[in-house]
């Protein structure tokens, strides 16, 4: 046994270590990427030079994320036989409850950001008494087999996280927990320094007193294993993968995927250098303009100006004995041409990303895009199109995820529990068995019923399609009851049914019109009318003298009124 252990520890630990090398770089290019996100530029020396970030980077992350995420994902369950029917809905429903109960949207919030900045972003699956546990996983923290173009493919996956001593040993499924009492690691993440000093702020490390020291943990996961070793010496755990799934319990989300290989492009990697031309031609047009606006003056050296004198603010004064003791020195303005320069730069980083000033709703002014309806159609259309493979590239990490997460259930759950779910009936309380959970299924994500970033287009177009269809030519071929569902589904107007007069319509309107003026005198009509709210009483009594109109209508042209 001791000679299985140290195989194993040897191996993980190896492992690590080379891996650690292999992506030093990358870790380089992802403090990049996220200073930039974050609109991070180094202090000045000179304090009368402008340090200005434009926020492009931040701009083009944070208007796509909501597209792709601000519509909670649906995710259908489909029976691969027919006696797996009547459950693929019971576990439908637990994985709706289960996704609200864990907060799964906003941790795949965290993961589309951390793939929109770094170009790939890591969610863990994993299970703890009853329920599924879903966490984010720091970009730092996982090491991917360097050979590796997918999870699938991997040897390898190791997770790194640090724990204190107490942590360590209240695991019931760690082993030899008395041999850490002596470890001492560095817990501190390469390139987690860089993060901090962004904000002001010195790595945890330095404030930890002696019982909160933690140590490192590094989770090694195969298809078929798992091995945990604390402070590169200590083996805690060695078993086979104890998830039926025999997959390593990792999902991500890739930006821009990359052939052969693993990491994928994010958003900023390719506006990296067009971010700090920016910057740098912003910097320049206000260190201009501050030059013109508070001059600097040529002194003579045998000159009666006192050089404290000489500041720029209203009503100021400087004292002189001869009128040439003092000049103002020549500033020349900086070309107007800089500003169509810094507008090309702008309208670079929305070619290179698709995220336009219309995606933004803030229009397109001053730049070379086409202000034309048509033109601005055009524009969306093709930011659309990559918004569209984004979505496509989340719906299969949340097919995966779900699939995962299906798999734990029927095997964790090992008792009947109560699920509570919210639909159009108000609250349900349903009771589960874990038989229930049992057969075989496909999953099929829905990111949102449509593309977020063109419904306003589309309500339009349905619109100009209404105005269209009620021509005379048109009009009476058209079944209008479908036309307002189809209008009122894409507002977002949910109680159609309550909207909408049913399936006659208005013709069954028209026939209750009628009844009513057969049936009844005109006194009796008018009482009627009386008893109904005044909004209703408009629009009956209107019907009614449409009809009777038609009625007289039929008989003036020598035609009996129907």
């Amino acid at each position: 046994m001791a000679k299985n252990i140290s195989k194993y520890l040897d191996l993980v630990v190896n492992r690590y270590i080379s891996t650690s090398k292999f992506r030093s770089p990358l870790i380089t290019r992802w403090t990049e990427f996220y200073k930039k996100w974050r609109n991070y530029l180094p202090p000045q020396q000179d304090i009368y030079r402008s340090n200005l970030f434009i926020p492009y980077s931040f701009q083009v992350v944070e208007t796509i994320v909501p597209r792709l995420v601000a519509q909670s994902p649906k995710i259908t369950v489909l029976p691969q036989e027919p006696s797996d029917e009547e459950n693929a809905t019971v576990n439908e429903d637990v994985l709706k409850w289960q996704w609200e109960r864990v907060k799964l949207n906003e941790k795949i919030e965290l993961m589309v950001r951390s793939g929109l900045i770094y170009g790939v972003g890591f969610l863990k699956i994993g299970w703890k008494k009853d329920m599924p546990t879903i966490e984010n996983v720091d970009i730092l923290d996982l090491f991917i087999d360097p050979d590796a173009t997918t999870l699938d493919n991997a040897e390898f996956v190791i997770y790194r996280t640090f724990k204190t001593i107490d942590e360590i040993k209240s695991n019931l499924n760690y082993k030899n927990t008395d041999l850490v009492e002596g470890l001492v690691s560095n817990d501190q993440k390469e390139g987690l320094s860089e993060r901090l000093s962004i904000q002001g702020l010195s790595t945890p490390t330095q404030f930890r007193d002696k019982q909160s020291k933690k140590i490192e943990i590094l989770e090694y996961w195969e298809d078929d294993k798992l091995c945990v070793v604390a402070g590169r010496k200590v083996l805690l755990r060695e078993e086979t993968n104890p998830y039926s799934h025999k997959k390593k319990p990792f999902v991500y989300f890739q930006d821009y995927t990359v052939p052969n290989e693993f990491y994928g492009i994010g958003e900023i990697e390719h506006i990296e250098k067009l971010q700090e031309e920016a910057n740098s031609l912003r910097n320049q047009i206000m260190d201009n303009t501050k030059l013109i606006t508070n001059r600097m003056w040529k002194i003579k050296r045998s000159g009666a100006v006192n050089p404290r004198n000489v500041t720029s603010k209203p009503g100021g004064m400087i004292l002189v004995n001869e009128k040439d003791d003092i000049d103002p020195l020549d500033v020349i303005p900086i070309p107007s041409q800089v500003v169509t320069i810094e507008q090309e730069i702008k309208s670079d980083i929305q070619q290179t990303t698709g995220v336009t000033d219309y995606q933004t709703g803030t229009g397109a002014q001053g730049t070379s895009l086409n202000d034309t309806a048509t033109g601005i159609s055009l524009i969306q259309e093709a930011g659309n199109m990559r918004f569209r493979l984004k979505m496509r590239h989340l719906e299969e990490t949340v097919k995966r995820l779900g699939e995962l997460m299906l798999a734990n259930n029927q095997v964790f759950i090992q008792k009947p529990f109560v699920i509570r779910l919210l639909g159009k009936q108000g609250m349900q309380f349903t009771k589960v068995r874990p038989e229930d959970l049992q057969g075989n299924y496909d999953l099929q994500p829905e990111m949102g019923a449509d593309e977020p970033m063109d419904k306003a287009s589309q309500r339009q177009q349905l619109l100009n399609m209404v105005a269209i269809l009620s021509q005379p030519q048109f009009i009476q071929q058209v079944n209008w009851q479908e036309i307002a569902q189809m209008i009122l589904n894409k507002f977002n107007i949910d109680n159609v049914s309550d909207i909408l007069m049913g399936a006659q319509g208005a013709s069954g309107a028209q026939d209750a019109v009628s009844q009513l003026i057969e049936q009844k005198s005109p006194q009796e009509i008018g009482t009627h009318l009386q008893s109904l709210p005044s909004e209703d009483q408009q629009v009956l009594a209107s019907a009614i003298q449409d009809k009777l109109n038609q009625a007289n209508s039929g008989v003036t042209n020598g035609q009996p009124a129907r």
